[in-house]
C-alpha cells in the first residue's frame, strides 16, 4: 500500500504543469497546452512536505479539547456525588429527627 502511494506521488511530480492566459485573458493551467495558447510557462510544483506542520497544532487543539472534556466529565462527576451524599446526609438527618420527635 505504501509503495504504491509512494509510486503514484513520484509519478505526479514527473507530470509537466503549465500556465497559460487565453485571448480573453483568462489563466489556465493543465498538463498540456492547447494549439491556440501562446505565451504558455511550464510551472515547477514543490515538493509536499514531509510532515505537514499543521498538524502539530491540529493535534495540540484536539489533546487541549479532549483534556477540556475529561476535565468537564470529572467535574460533572464530582458534583453529583456531592449532591448524593447532601441528599444522603439530609435524609439521614431526616430520620434522626423523626425518632427524636415525641409522640403527640
Amino acid at each position: 500500500m505504501m509503495v504504491t502511494a509512494l509510486a503514484l506521488s513520484l509519478n505526479v511530480e514527473a507530470e509537466k504543469v503549465y500556465k497559460w492566459v487565453d485571448e480573453h485573458g483568462n489563466t489556465h493551467y493543465g498538463d498540456a497546452v492547447p494549439p491556440t495558447a501562446s505565451g504558455a510557462q511550464e510551472i515547477r510544483a514543490s515538493a509536499t512536505p514531509a510532515v505537514d506542520p499543521s498538524v502539530n497544532t491540529r493535534k495540540e487543539r484536539t489533546e487541549l479539547l479532549l483534556e477540556s472534556f475529561q476535565q468537564e466529565r470529572t467535574e460533572k462527576r464530582d458534583t453529583r456525588e456531592a449532591v448524593a451524599e447532601k441528599l444522603k446526609k439530609r435524609q439521614t438527618n431526616c430520620e434522626r429527627a423523626e425518632r427524636r420527635r415525641p409522640d403527640i
